[in-house]
């Protein structure tokens, strides 16, 4: 928890939120010297529909390393020792979204899916929610489902994954969801505007394209996935919130 203070620009509710939701020991991997935590990462588990078909995915989040110990090498002996992990693990992939370009592709990582995120300045003339309900829960779970219906890669949802969107939008972040008879978005305030980091469905907006970092990926079960998954990345799309 001290590595990610330091390390990421994260609030303390947040942090907290975090730390006691999604952090699980077992899905941690922490380099020590010196009898400290000098870098970690978290394994996330997922649920990958790619072509149809249902994978074990791990999702890496807070790579870290303390100022005093970068330059060691403990993130690569982290990868080394991650990979062969997560296939224990049942992993068949994993995904990655970077915050350094370049950093992860001498890992193994390629690009699997590009993203989109958009600004959004003005939210008047949409029913506006801003406070978490079941029946939010169900709306967005049965558009994603309509809509991710037609796509060929995505994450599969259930509540536990709704119920982590919608704490770290609507109560951490003070974001809000702007829905439409058939579709909804999801904002995040950002510098006196909204960054939209998911549309879904049917809904309308006057938005402008804001750089997003792709989804990397490394295939760890060779023998279920093939390098076929990236040759259609180019035209690949994929809205991720993980």
């Amino acid at each position: 928890k001290s590595a990610w203070a330091i390390c990421f620009e994260d609030t303390l509710n947040f942090i907290e939120w975090n730390f006691s939701h999604n952090y699980i020991p077992q899905n941690t991997i922490i380099a020590e010297k010196d009898g400290t935590c000098a870098s970690a990462m978290q394994l996330m588990p997922y649920k990958l529909n790619i072509g149809g078909e249902i994978f074990n995915a791990r999702y890496v989040s807070g790579v870290c390393t303390l100022p005093k110990y970068r330059g060691y090498g403990l993130v690569r002996e982290m990868f080394d020792f991650a990979h062969p992990k997560m296939y224990d693990m049942g992993a068949d992939i994993s995904i990655l979204i970077p915050a350094v370009d370049g950093m992860y592709e001498k890992f193994g990582y390629r690009e699997l899916a590009k993203r989109k995120l958009y600004k959004l300045d003005d939210i008047s003339g949409f029913n506006v929610i801003c406070e978490f309900s079941d029946e939010l829960i169900l709306t967005l779970d049965e558009i994603y489902k309509k809509e991710m219906s037609t796509k060929s890669m995505y994450i599969s949802r259930c509540r536990f994954d709704w119920e982590r969107i919608l704490t770290d939008l609507l109560i951490l972040s003070g974001g809000r969801v702007l829905m439409s008879d058939g579709g909804y978005a999801l904002a995040y305030p950002k510098n006196n505007s909204y960054e939209i980091w998911e549309i879904c469905g049917d809904i309308r907006l006057d938005v402008k394209t804001v750089p997003a970092p792709p989804v990397l990926a490394k295939i760890i079960n060779t023998q279920k996935i093939s390098e076929e998954i990236f040759r259609s990345s180019e035209d690949r799309y994929i809205n991720m919130l993980l």
